[in-house]
């Protein structure tokens, strides 16, 4: 009798333990899930995160190129207005050397025609006259000046504009 108390109670005993290592197993099963799910979440959310990542590295890197672009056309667009302002500079030179030559001959011209009394009066309209379009057309070269100067201050500002934004966007990437 003593004998099957004792295995009842090695019984009863065996059957707790099993059904508390039943109980871990579950429980470990039930956390083994539920970190699956996590590292599944995480991996997920990682995944996610570097295709956004990889989206906005592309759009900064195309935005980039546009302005770098950009840049090339507006010192395109500066070189060309330098060489217009040169060639602006050297008309003005040659109209101011032409008018000097112009005024030096009509001088001459003045000179003897106060000697000819009677071709006097035609001469110095035509003096006026010639004098008068020479002015103007200088006036007109060097207001074109002015405006290719004005044009050419504008694209400086904004090509240093522009080099400020890529620069900032280049730092951008950088920290990125």
């Amino acid at each position: 009798m003593m004998a099957t108390t004792e295995l009842e109670t090695c019984r009863s005993k065996h059957q707790r333990d099993i059904s508390e290592l039943r109980d871990q197993l579950h429980r470990a099963n039930i956390a083994s899930d539920r970190d699956q799910a996590l590292r599944e979440k995480v991996f997920n959310e990682a995944k996610a995160e570097v295709i956004s990542l990889n989206k906005k590295l592309e759009e900064k890197t195309r935005r980039v190129r546009e302005l770098e672009q950009a840049s090339q056309l507006w010192e395109k667009r500066i070189t060309d207005l330098e060489t217009q302002k040169m060639a602006m500079a050297m008309k003005v030179q040659e109209a101011r050397d032409s008018l000097d030559e112009h005024v030096a001959r009509l001088s001459k011209q003045l000179q003897h025609s106060e000697m000819r009394n009677t071709r006097s009066d035609t001469l110095v309209q035509e003096l006026y006259i010639e004098n008068a379009k020479l002015t103007k057309a200088l006036q007109q070269t060097e207001a074109n000046e002015k405006k290719a100067e004005k044009n050419l201050r504008q694209l400086m500002e904004q090509k240093r504009a522009l080099q400020r934004v890529i620069s900032k966007l280049c730092g951008a990437n950088a920290i990125a």
